[in-house]
């Protein structure tokens, strides 16, 4: 889970085809592009009020999951 993750650890390793994709705090490697590359996942990350990030997955076709409607 890597809300979980973002909330309780001091730093994240993101890893992808056997080779560390990024290393650093949770705002630093939870971006959008670094999901969609080493996961294959469309995600918005968001900012919790504890400062954390939340990564929202979209998802196609949903109009809960879209942007535009929020």
């Amino acid at each position: 889970d890597l809300g979980l993750a973002a909330r309780i650890c001091d730093r994240l390793v993101i890893l992808g085809a056997g080779t560390v994709l990024a290393e650093g705090t949770a705002s630093e490697v939870l971006t959008p592009a670094l999901l969609a590359t080493a996961f294959d996942v469309r995600a918005d990350v968001l900012t919790a009020p504890d400062g954390s990030p939340v990564v929202v997955p979209r998802v196609a076709g949903d109009p809960r999951r879209d942007p535009a409607n929020c």
